[in-house]
């Protein structure tokens, strides 16, 4: 299949898009002027950070009536949401013993970085260590390397086996 040449930049702006993770009656927009909020309300996508790991829908941006938006053309696309849950234990390094949630302490921020394959952004994580990424992209992400960045400190995990992280005591301090 060729690409046309009109859609190099198409294609660099869908790339370039992403989502911070806000509270959910707030809406959020892609750098086309997607609104991120509805499009995941409509793809049946805003489950409960609670509910653990990887999901992606793709969709057709004229299909879903948003699209075209600014002039761009209706494009394929895909909405992709990872939640996960951050936590540290008492001990440092690595371990081969399972750690209990009771061994365990949410890792609360305001600002974790996140990158995912070529896309990043920001989001947070809730008093319960519970945060999400919420994104658009141009191809399944599933088997990307998504990188979690605090304080300096990161953790990188297939964006499929981003769930529950334990990490070690260092995580905690501030």
């Amino acid at each position: 299949m060729k690409t046309k040449l009109w859609l190099a930049p198409l294609a660099l702006s869908l790339l370039a898009t992403a989502c911070t993770t806000t509270p959910p009656q707030e809406s959020r927009k892609s750098e086309d002027g997607l609104d991120i909020t509805t499009l995941q309300r409509a793809l049946h996508m805003d489950r409960s950070p609670s509910e653990l790991g990887y999901e992606e829908k793709s969709f057709n941006t004229c299909e879903m009536n948003f699209g075209p938006q600014g002039g761009q053309p209706c494009r394929q696309s895909r909405l992709v949401v990872v939640n996960f849950l951050l936590q540290c234990r008492d001990s440092q390094g690595t371990t081969s013993n399972v750690v209990m949630r009771s061994d365990t302490k949410p890792i609360r921020s305001d600002n974790v970085r996140w990158n995912l394959g070529s896309l990043q952004g920001e989001t947070q994580t809730d008093s319960s260590g519970y945060g999400s990424v919420v994104t658009l992209a141009p191809s399944s992400q599933k088997k990307s390397r998504l990188k979690l960045t605090i304080n300096g400190k990161f953790m990188i995990l297939t964006a499929e086996d981003m769930t529950r992280v334990v990490a070690p005591s260092d995580w905690c301090s501030r």
